[in-house]
């Protein structure tokens, strides 16, 4: 990136072939005029030192500038000139601005590719929009166990059941925590990273999410625990041989099966996000 030292050494290689300085414009036909060529190139690596898309813009469109006047001053020194080496060595001091310019935009793009964004330009609307997918307020199945009164008794008798009541909290408790853990994703979109550790704070929140929804800790537990639960009321009050027909065909039957469809489906969605996020660092 050390465009001012390139611009140097090609000057000085026209010097040292030609025996002359640079072509330049004069002042008043006394004075030399800067090309600015110089400046131009200081701006480009002061530009690409701290990387701002704006800046970066703005650098290339003032050594474009100072490099297209330049070269109106290489074509008419050439013109102007009748020895063939002295238009070679022209010719190379304006090939040498184009491959600064080049070289510009070639480490511009690397520069850029690893500079501070917004997550949601990290990740893109695709990756972004499926991270802060709130599907809870969807679960009709998940919505009715944590609510419906009848999922905290004992499905053999109708009394109060503690472990299944409690179990219905944790479930509560799980979709509150998957709620608070998308908000957390979606307030994160502004919040500037470089890309690497854009996708692994991205691939973290989708964990946090997919916490509330796993077998461990998260719903999916609260659903296997609850069950557990209804089966030891029913063999504390002699029905252990109807728990099984209760279970496929009773009046919770068809919400616990949406319910446990709406978790498994849901987590399966996040570890697979989370797993494509994984894939970019």
């Amino acid at each position: 990136m050390n465009y001012q030292a390139q611009w140097k050494a090609a000057k000085d290689k026209f010097t040292k072939a030609t025996g002359k300085k640079k072509p330049s414009e004069k002042v008043g036909g006394l004075f030399r005029k800067s090309s600015g060529i110089e400046d131009a190139t200081k701006g480009l690596e002061q530009a690409l030192a701290k990387p701002d898309a704006e800046k970066i813009a703005k650098a290339e469109q003032t050594f474009a500038k100072a490099r297209d006047a330049y070269v109106k001053t290489l074509e008419k020194a050439a013109a102007a000139e009748k020895a063939d080496d002295y238009k070679k060595e022209v010719a190379a001091l304006a090939k040498a601005l184009d491959d600064i310019l080049e070289d510009y935009m070639k480490d511009k793009k690397e520069v850029l590719a690893e500079a501070p964004r917004p997550l949601s330009d990290i990740l893109g609307p695709k990756l972004f929009g499926a991270l802060t997918t709130d599907n809870m307020s969807k679960m009709r199945g998940l919505k009715a166990f944590c609510t419906d009164k009848r999922f905290a008794v004992s499905g053999a008798d109708g009394s109060p059941l503690p472990q299944a009541a409690a179990m219905q909290k944790q479930g509560l408790d799980c979709a509150s925590a998957y709620v608070r853990a998308v908000k957390a994703a979606k307030a994160a979109k502004s919040t500037s990273y470089k890309p690497t550790a854009g996708y692994k704070a991205a691939a973290g929140l989708c964990s946090d999410i997919g916490v509330t929804l796993a077998p461990m800790e998260g719903m999916l537990n609260a659903l296997a625990n609850w069950k557990d639960a209804q089966e030891k009321s029913f063999a504390t009050a002699g029905k252990a041989g109807e728990f099984g027909a209760w279970m496929k065909s009773g009046p919770l039957s068809d919400v616990l099966k949406a319910a446990g469809s709406e978790a498994n489906d849901e987590l399966t969605r996040i570890n697979n996000l989370e797993a494509e996020l994984n894939r970019y660092f």
